[in-house]
């Protein structure tokens, strides 16, 4: 059954997490997303610089790709308080034959995963494993 969290239609529930289709009304947090210094180093600078340059990118980049072809990025959004923290989904790359699964991340929720897991430094640790290179599986399982 779809019902609504805080947002656009739900997706899907996990223990702590919620995915959600964004609105027009995540337009504050996109513009904080896609500036995120990870986004620009990992990913590009899309141009977003006010409410309005968010709302226009999510209308090419989220919502038209909910009404062509049904799925997108969507919102992650924590179910205890309703906070977005990040999106996923699936995104069709010219030089892949089938879709690819992104993501992206405020740091910020990272770094407090990592504080409470007793990780010293989070921020810097954080940094050292993102900073110019792929993220891996073997990359991660040598920072955990």
């Amino acid at each position: 059954m779809n019902r609504l969290l805080s947002g656009g239609m739900h997706i899907l529930d996990t223990e702590r997490l919620a995915l959600r289709e964004f609105t027009p009304l995540d337009a504050p947090f996109l513009l904080r997303l896609v500036n995120e210094p990870g986004w620009l180093r990992n990913i590009n600078d899309p141009g977003v610089r006010t409410l309005d340059d968010a709302l226009a990118w999510a209308e090419k980049r989220l919502f038209a790709p909910y009404r062509e072809r049904g799925h997108g990025f969507w919102g992650v959004q924590r179910r205890e308080d309703g906070v977005l923290v990040g999106m996923c989904g699936l995104f069709k790359r010219a030089v892949l034959p089938e879709p690819d699964l992104g993501y992206a991340l405020l740091a910020e929720p990272i770094q407090t995963v990592m504080r409470r897991y007793g990780l010293p430094n989070p921020y810097e640790q954080l940094k050292e494993l993102t900073r110019g290179k792929a993220i891996t599986k073997e990359s991660i399982r040598a920072f955990i």
